[in-house]
């Protein structure tokens, strides 16, 4: 017996299954859908709040990194996954003299 999920991820939502009491996805053979609705995540970071990071670090590496650590992570913890990259590319955005303010209430909640 299986079930189907929504989790809403501030600017995507996500749809998951568990089948036979069964989490897990094997990168290799990801879903069609489930693979656009991961890079659609990690390509947040070619969102216009990094733009002074992009003019001086290329975020191609850092949504690759993204994509892959998504599609290893847990489908419940995709999320906090998807925060972790930005925060990555965030961290080198500032070593580089571009510091950036990203975090927000609805994306990677920004304690207050």
């Amino acid at each position: 017996m299986g079930w189907c999920s929504s989790v809403s991820l501030a600017f995507i939502v996500v749809t998951f299954c568990m089948h036979d009491n069964v989490l897990q996805v094997n990168c290799t053979k990801l879903r069609f859908h489930l693979s656009l609705q991961i890079q659609n995540i990690c390509s947040y970071l070619r969102n216009s709040t990094f733009f002074h990071c992009h003019v001086i670090l290329d975020p191609a590496p850092f949504i690759k990194m993204c994509e892959e650590e998504l599609c290893k992570c847990n489908l419940t913890d995709r999320l906090d996954c998807a925060c972790s990259a930005f925060t990555q590319y965030s961290r080198a955005c500032a070593r580089n003299k571009a510091p950036i303010q990203w975090r927000t209430r609805d994306i990677c909640r920004k304690c207050l």
